[in-house]
């Protein structure tokens, strides 16, 4: 098995390449992958598959773990990565961003969306943003196209710091009302087809209001799980549109909505859900712990690589 998990290392899949995360579990007599902050779709999977059955490996002697709750398939093992890093932060008390958050200053802008990597449905936002008038209304960032923030509010992460929690902002979030979560998958792209929760939600929900930019059901899961949303702001109806251009348009039709919402409608709605934030926190602190990752856990922390 040890030259099987050789040849999986070498191969030339996506994120499989060279990975350390990935041994072979005697007692089990499984190949165990760790792909915990990543999302596994349906055309990766295949494949996967089909590589490992090349190589005589079968799905019953793998386990891959993974962050696409849509994915259900044998040798597939689904858990909520992120939720699980950000409650290790706020036990952490890391980046003390809670204490300084001010929700009770004068805000600068309405809103604000933070993005990094360049794709399609982030493209889409920004320059539907820019079409209606409304990038003068928010703290907008796209770093790969060049577009930062205002110099005084630029986080830059050095080698030391968790590069997907310290783009926590406080300034930013206390100078705006709601944060517009571009997360990392969305179904108008190819093979995006995942329910992927990232510290990109985690973010806005222990922070501030949200709207997100995500695939089907995203907001009805978080539900699920116990964390509040934001209806009294937003119609929340888009989670579950199913074409993802209408998805798009409809969330990007409530951001402009609330941009030119009266400000003192605003601050009164603004106000009242803000409970929702320390509730979402709370959630966040008591998440339920997978029992069989938290197994593995001490195996994996060797690569000093997962929280």
């Amino acid at each position: 098995m040890n030259e099987i998990v050789k040849e999986i290392k070498n191969s030339h899949l996506p994120f499989l390449g060279n990975r350390d995360a990935m041994y072979y579990k005697e007692e089990i007599d499984k190949i165990i992958i760790f792909m915990g902050d990543e999302a596994i779709t349906t055309d990766i999977s295949n494949q996967y598959e089909e590589f490992f059955d090349s190589i005589g490996l079968t799905m019953d002697k793998v386990l891959l773990f993974h962050s696409n709750a849509n994915l259900n398939r044998k040798g597939y093992y689904f858990i909520d990565y992120f939720f699980t890093e950000c409650k290790g932060l706020l036990k952490s008390n890391k980046y003390s961003f809670s204490e300084s958050i001010d929700f009770n200053i004068k805000k600068e802008k309405i809103y604000n969306c933070l993005n990094h990597s360049a794709n399609q449905h982030r493209t889409f936002v920004f320059d539907n943003l820019k079409s209606k008038g409304l990038l003068k209304k928010g703290f907008v960032s796209y770093v790969d196209n060049g577009i930062y923030l205002p110099t005084n509010f630029e986080s830059n992460p050095t080698e030391d710091q968790d590069w997907r929690w310290s783009t926590i902002l406080p300034e930013i979030i206390s100078k705006t009302y709601f944060n517009v979560v571009t997360e990392t998958h969305h179904d108008i792209e190819p093979d995006f087809d995942s329910l992927f929760i990232t510290e990109k939600i985690c973010k806005a929900l222990i922070t501030q209001p949200f709207i997100l930019v995500g695939n089907v059901g995203m907001l009805e899961y978080l539900r699920n799980k116990g964390f509040e949303t934001y209806s009294e702001l937003f119609d929340e109806s888009y989670d579950l549109i199913t074409n993802p251009n209408e998805r798009l348009n409809f969330v990007l039709d409530e951001v402009e909505k609330v941009c030119n919402m009266d400000i003192e409608e605003l601050e009164k709605i603004y106000k009242s859900v803000l409970w929702k934030v320390e509730h979402n926190r709370n959630v966040m602190l008591n998440f339920k712990d997978d029992d069989y990752y938290i197994s593995i856990k001490d195996t994996l922390d060797k690569w000093n690589h997962y929280v």
